[in-house]
């Protein structure tokens, strides 16, 4: 009886032992997302200021608050930032966005309102870059700063 026992415990072992895999699994890397902090530097009326994107990703949806600040802290503008993320892999990502600032959002210009769009390819490394395209869609700005332009967002 003693030598069924210790043959049932021997044999439920090596099944539990052929059961488990310790290898690490194998399948796709996880896709890249823009959620975060990205900033660059940009010339607004010839005073360089920090334009600062905080996203944040959900499934392919993306949105955030969108400042641009002088050095000092002035805030020149405030926006909001929608989007959708496609073609996620694990080293890049395509960002097609709306960049909405309302009245008020432009404080030495209260009644002005507007919209940006564009597109970005984020890309994975150290650090992450996002680099696209930006264009004026609509604004009650007269005449408006820019109308149309590149970035190359970092994420800090």
């Amino acid at each position: 009886m003693r030598q069924k026992l210790l043959a049932v415990a021997v044999l439920g072992l090596l099944a539990a032992g052929a059961c488990t895999d310790s290898s690490t699994p194998s399948g796709p890397s996880a896709a890249l997302t823009v959620n975060g902090n990205w900033q660059t530097d940009v010339s607004v009326a010839g005073q360089s200021a920090r334009m600062t994107w905080v996203l944040t990703q959900s499934g392919t949806a993306v949105s955030g608050p969108v400042t641009v600040a002088l050095q000092n802290g002035i805030v020149l503008m405030n926006g909001t930032l929608a989007g959708t993320v496609s073609g996620a892999t694990a080293t890049s990502a395509s960002l097609t966005y709306t960049l909405s600032v309302v009245a008020g959002g432009i404080p030495t210009q209260p009644a002005c309102s507007g919209q940006f769009g564009g597109s970005m390819t984020a890309t994975a490394g150290t650090p992450a870059t996002m680099t696209g395209d930006f264009s004026l869609k609509s604004a009650t700005c007269t005449p408006p700063s820019f109308t149309s332009g590149s970035l190359t967002l970092t994420k800090q």
